[in-house]
């Protein structure tokens, strides 16, 4: 394992969710904090007092960190927006990420008077700062990076310590096995998944494409001897432009691994019936 991982760096060397609260009209921009080399500057919109900022940023920072011990350190500053949302009867109600070339940001739903607790045991945090260890896609490859953030949040959350390795692989079978009806189809399993977004289809849109890095993840450590994460951890320090195709992103995850994983997998998702893509679960 050592000497494939030392391999990789050598390699990479020569590689040139919703609410319907009401929204605040102000953003107040709170402070910056860097660490190391990364800036997070922190945004709020609304009236977040100063225990419930300290609260916002102990969860976001927590997540954060745990984020990029698994998918690799960011190559670039982070900026999280918190939008109050006290009409929720949750302490998330809603998170996406906007992205420039030089602006890279998360933002959040969020009741403040909810515990820690809940916080840490929610889902979209994960989810949507796992979107920043891609670069930005088109939107015609939402089954992919959708896929991604839906499939890793929970590598994230593992490092959190809010589930095991166990009940994140078995929630991962289960879910797919769940949406698996949706691709009874004999077109290939990317048409299938892009007309899943038409018909509000999310979460089988996202757990389909989850079943992409699922696959992945298995093939690698049985054939390769290595994670996804470890290959992503190396594409971190390898990507530098903020907007890449899709082909460029697989491209390279196969040049790391030192496999065809990925692009075989893909050439699958996109040629073959979707019916028989998710047999095996």
């Amino acid at each position: 394992m050592r000497s494939i991982l030392f391999s990789l760096v050598i390699l990479i060397s020569v590689f040139s969710c919703n609410s319907n609260s009401d929204k605040a009209q102000s953003i107040v921009v709170a402070d910056t904090v860097s660490y190391s080399s990364q800036k997070i500057t922190w945004k709020w919109e609304g009236d977040f007092s100063a225990e419930e900022q300290k609260k916002m940023k102990e969860w976001i920072t927590f997540v954060s960190d745990c984020a990029q011990k698994v998918l690799g350190r960011f190559p670039f500053d982070l900026n999280y927006h918190f939008h109050r949302a006290d009409g929720i009867d949750y302490a998330v109600g809603f998170g996406y990420t906007r992205r420039t070339s030089t602006y890279q940001s998360a933002h959040f739903d969020v009741n403040p008077i909810y515990p820690m607790e809940d916080f840490m045991n929610d889902w979209i945090a994960p989810h949507e700062i796992s979107h920043l260890a891609l670069p930005r896609l088109d939107q015609k490859d939402k089954w992919f990076f959708e896929g991604f953030a839906t499939y890793l949040s929970r590598k994230v959350m593992i490092e959190m310590g809010t589930i095991t390795e166990a009940e994140a692989d078995s929630t991962a079978r289960a879910r797919i096995a769940n949406i698996k009806y949706a691709y009874e189809s004999n077109s290939n399993f990317v048409f299938v998944a892009d007309s899943m977004i038409l018909q509000y289809g999310y979460t089988e849109l996202y757990w389909g494409g989850g079943s992409y890095f699922h696959k992945i993840d298995r093939k690698l450590k049985q054939e390769n001897k290595i994670s996804l994460v470890d290959v992503l951890k190396y594409f971190q320090m390898w990507r530098h432009q903020p907007d890449l195709e899709l082909n460029e992103v697989i491209d390279a995850f196969d040049r790391i691994s030192q496999s065809t994983v990925f692009s075989d997998l893909c050439r699958d998702y996109t040629t073959l019936p979707a019916r028989g893509i998710l047999i095996e679960y």
